[in-house]
């Protein structure tokens, strides 16, 4: 039962009553700023004297009149100039709340509400740059996104969390430079970083990691394994097979792609001519790098190959044996200078490495089962090669919107000073990161999602008019897309100011040196980020002051939260050592509540899955968030004026009911917002 929704529908019944011709009448029923209102009011006469031509007043008193008061609902209404409609609501309404609510699940249906009707949503959030690690801008668009897509499964959305990898353009061959221009540092060579490249240390520790795979082909140089010629296959089947037992037999159960990787090493050496055998261990890890792998999975092969050459040497197989090898350091294989067409793919580790980076960042971000926030996709720009082509094509083929200017392809459609169009297609040939975007915004649409929300960073404003533009246009290029105006939305999250000791953090893009999500999560510790991070509108720029994030006092916003909900755990605890029994009891006579702090809890309560609902139909997950710290409020007050467990076992109970109700709703709030609900502090 939501109680705001059944007074709606009895005003709408009373509205009937005295205006049939109304029956689709848009009007707002909320809660009042003051207490003496009641608890809810309604703008349903001032949104109705127009239609009517009536005053508000006159319209208000008629729809009063047709109401029937007192009903299960509406105990009383008041009518007030120059029209608003005020109610109290029964008592035995918030009684029936109250028992509906102690029997949620907390972590699945409470609050739930019925309202998207499986719809499939798509929030796409985070999708930061491939070159660097998070930073705090995307750790609050990480927030936010999670929660968003949390919410708006809770009243009925199927919603998906996606994370689009932006692999292409000028930026990553930069990154690619950047890191070979470290690699190159390390290998004792004079290197600049390139203008507009990426000078972070975190591209240095990246470069260490290239290093790595130079020292083992170097090691592999060193100590050449030689197979017969003739050696039969069965033989070299037969060292595999003993080889992964005696794997087994020391490490435990082995990979089943062990003995495809083993074999697939064996049959790529003896392709190899004389003349480039001894370059076959860095020409290896070149292929490798270019296939998209990151370190682990790099490392992992190149590990298991080691262990099975030692394996093979140490065993008596005539066929087998080790000379010394020769040939140039891996390094200059790596850097395109020994081996014709073949280098180390700098570009293509560095974006595995960031992302598997991003991605375990994000992980520690929140609190679920699986981790942190739950991307069902990452979706990688460079996967949508066709697509793109294919609008490009379209668009092209149309032209309606088309114009080429100095060989540059422009998209036309603009409004005000955007008039001239966009470029979607520049004179070097290559397409524009908004052509991909548009295209990338398509594949959305083919997928069947019924709706969009996109989260960018705060310099991303002029980009919406222009997307939303470019969906008008493709619409009319491809009608089958069926895209209208609300299709997508866009959110900006806004800069993010660290403040600390009273001053703000000083931050240096230019020089790669900035505060990471992964600093400010191990700083202050995951729950509290989230929670600072959701606690303002996403919109609105964040002063986020650490030392209070940090402060185990009630001070601290989300100590203050948590705190309530493991007061009452160690309430529940103790109880049960009293000899009370800790699931509510049904017969729990609530009638004795009636100090006014429980029944602004009982009040609070109720507004639960309310705010759940505009929360998530607004967008607005600090909505819940500021819910959650007054409910909080709302509930020390109630502990710091009324004993729980009291002389009179009746009273303890129906209060021990309402304790257990409020858990449920923090324990709620809480994992809806990605935090934990500890059970005691």
């Amino acid at each position: 039962m939501n109680i705001r929704q059944e007074i709606e529908r009895e005003l709408r019944e009373a509205l009937g009553r005295v205006y049939p011709s109304l029956d689709e009448l848009r009007f707002e029923v909320y809660r009042p700023r003051e207490k003496s209102f009641g608890d809810f009011a309604t703008n349903l006469a001032m949104a109705a004297s127009r239609s009517v031509g009536e005053k508000p007043l006159e319209v208000a008193r008629k729809v009063v009149e047709a109401m029937q008061v007192p009903s299960d609902m509406v105990e009383s209404v008041d009518v007030k100039k120059p029209g608003f409609i005020n109610m109290t609501v029964t008592r035995g309404a918030y009684m029936e709340k109250l028992r509906e609510i102690a029997t949620w699940d907390c972590d699945d249906s409470c609050g739930a509400f019925p309202f998207g009707q499986g719809k499939l949503v798509q929030v796409e959030y985070v999708s930061a740059n491939p070159t660097g690690p998070l930073n705090v801008v995307s750790a609050r668009a990480a927030a936010v996104g999670d929660s968003l897509v949390r919410l708006l499964k809770r009243i009925g959305f199927d919603a998906r969390g996606e994370f689009y990898v932006n692999d292409q353009g000028r930026q990553v061959e930069l990154l690619g430079l950047s890191l070979e221009a470290r690699f190159r540092e390390l290998m004792g060579q004079q290197a600049e970083i390139p203008e507009g490249g990426y000078p972070g240390r975190h591209l240095v520790e990246i470069a260490e990691k290239v290093k790595e795979f130079a020292d083992w082909a170097n090691r592999m140089a060193q100590s050449e394994m030689l197979f017969d010629e003739e050696i039969p296959v069965g033989e070299l089947d037969d060292c595999i097979l003993r080889f992964l037992v005696s794997e087994a037999a020391s490490k435990g159960p082995t990979d089943e792609n062990d003995k495809l990787w083993l074999e697939e090493h064996i049959s790529y050496r003896a392709e190899f001519d004389a003349e480039l055998r001894p370059f076959w261990a860095p020409i290896y890890v070149c292929d490798l790098s270019v296939k998209g792998l990151t370190y682990d999975e790099i490392m992992s092969k190149l590990t298991l190959i080691q262990r099975f050459r030692e394996f093979a040497l140490s065993r008596p197989l005539e066929r087998i044996a080790s000379k010394s090898g020769q040939g140039a350091p891996a390094e200059q294989v790596f850097l395109g200078e020994a081996v014709a067409n073949k280098a180390f793919d700098f570009e293509r580790f560095a974006i595995e490495e960031i992302v598997s980076r991003q991605k375990a960042t994000l992980e520690k971000f929140g609190a679920r089962p699986e981790g942190g926030p739950d991307f069902d996709e990452w979706v990688r720009e460079s996967s949508l090669r066709d697509v793109i082509d294919e609008v490009y094509d379209l668009l092209v083929r149309d032209g309606r919107f088309i114009e080429e200017r100095d060989g540059a392809v422009w998209l036309k459609g603009g409004a005000g000073a955007e008039d001239e169009g966009w470029v979607i297609r520049r004179s070097n040939g290559r397409y524009t990161y908004f052509l991909s975007d548009i295209a990338y915004h398509i594949y959305k649409r083919q997928r069947g999602f019924d709706g969009v929300i996109d989260i960018w960073g705060p310099d991303h404003h002029a980009h919406i008019a222009r997307m939303q533009a470019a969906m008008r246009i493709v619409t009319q290029v491809i009608p089958d897309l069926d895209i209208d105006e609300d299709w997508l939305n866009v959110l900006i999250v806004q800069q993010v100011n660290l403040v600390r000791e009273g001053k703000r953090v000083v931050m240096s893009k230019r020089a790669g040196e900035y505060v990471t999500l992964e600093d400010v999560v191990e700083e202050v510790g995951p729950d509290a980020a989230r929670f600072f991070f959701l606690m303002r509108r996403s919109n609105s720029h964040l002063d986020f002051d650490l030392d209070l994030a940090k402060k185990t006092s009630e001070e601290n916003p989300v100590f203050y939260v948590q705190y309530a909900h493991a007061r009452i755990s160690s309430m529940m605890n103790f109880a049960r050592e009293s000899g009370y029994e800790i699931i509510p009891p049904p017969d729990a006579d609530l009638s004795l509540l009636e100090k006014q702090e429980e029944w602004d809890l009982i009040k609070g309560l109720a507004d639960f899955d309310e705010t759940v609902f505009w929360s998530a139909i607004n967008l607005e997950p600090h909505r819940l968030a500021a819910y959650s710290m007054e409910l909080a409020a709302r509930f020390h007050r109630f502990y710091h004026h009324h004993r729980v467990i009291t002389e009179d076992r009746r009273l303890s109970e129906a209060r021990l009911f309402l304790a257990w109700a409020t858990r449920t709703v923090l324990r709620g709030a809480l994992s809806l917002l990605g935090i934990s609900a500890p059970e005691s502090m």
